[in-house]
């Protein structure tokens, strides 16, 4: 795709958009991605930085599309370019949480009228999620500060039971507002898109299947499977947990017991079926319901 005339005018780089909930592996997929050189990575999480300092993001995005000079752009969108940027290429990525409320016109509006492919990434085990939270929250172990150094810091953590339950509630709810999001950008503007779950790409097999699947859906050649990032936190909680048996009493007889050793169980998929109200209620709707 090199150049189309949409809504917003001329778009010579086409939006990869990647929805993202936290500690889904999102840093980890937008960089192996974003190491292709017919995209550019436009940074870590720049609308959400920008949502951050009440900054519109949409005007940025579309100027990016349109094939603007990224050194004129705001830093937290411009961060990335200095060493990775390929001018000319025809897409861009970037990750962001779907905080529609901070960014409603980027959500609704802009991204569409660019034709952005439109990828959402989850991760079935919340238990799991929540315990990556835990960790980066207090122990401050985060892949972004230095993937080598902090490899030797895959320890046993000792966690809060009743905070990891919050969390993992916590992230259901976010992720199921999420994928509504993504299945409205499939159903009602037809955009492309792919929804991938972590733990299907986490070994190299299906993590190659995606990566061939994205180059043929984007027209580009193929990928190198390399990232800089470094899985912090162990795939089994048993190894990850330290009080794992105390988690495991806590647990014991809800529905979060499944994730303790089942990896394939998925609340937001059956959450996410449920009644879908409009994208931008209007005065109609509303009238009707009275």
């Amino acid at each position: 795709m090199r150049g189309f005339e949409g809504k917003a005018g001329k778009v010579v780089s086409r939006p990869i958009v990647l929805l993202f909930t936290g500690h889904v592996g999102s840093s980890w997929l937008t960089d192996l991605i974003g190491r292709h050189q017919e995209i550019n990575h436009i940074g870590f999480e720049p609308i959400d930085a920008l949502s951050k300092r009440n900054t519109d993001a949409h005007p940025w995005v579309e100027r990016l599309a349109q094939g603007g000079d990224p050194t004129l752009f705001p830093r937290e969108i411009r961060r990335a370019f200095s060493s990775r940027y390929h001018a000319g290429a025809p897409y861009f990525i970037f990750k962001t949480r779907a905080r529609v409320k901070h960014q409603p016109t980027l959500f609704y509006e802009t991204i569409p009228s660019l034709n952005s492919y439109v990828i959402l990434l989850r991760r079935r085990n919340k238990l799991k999620t929540a315990v990556s939270s835990y960790k980066r929250n207090t122990l401050k172990i985060s892949h972004l500060d230095n993937p080598k150094a902090n490899a030797d810091k895959r320890v046993a953590i000792h966690v809060d039971p009743a905070q990891i339950l919050a969390i993992a509630e916590s992230y259901i709810r976010r992720e199921t507002k999420t994928k509504r999001l993504f299945d409205r950008y499939k159903s009602d503007y037809g955009l492309d898109g792919m929804e991938v779950l972590y733990e299907d790409i986490l070994h190299p097999p299906g993590l190659g299947e995606l990566m061939r699947t994205l180059s043929a859906e984007l027209g580009i050649p193929s990928f190198e499977s390399e990232s800089r990032f470094t899985k912090m936190t162990e795939n089994d909680l048993q190894l990850a947990i330290a009080n794992f048996d105390e988690l495991a009493n806590q647990v014991s007889g809800t529905s979060f017991e499944k994730f303790l050793f089942d990896d394939d169980y998925d609340p937001v998929a059956e959450k996410s079926k449920w009644i879908r109200w409009p994208l931008v209620p209007t005065r109609r709707f509303f009238s009707f319901w009275k």
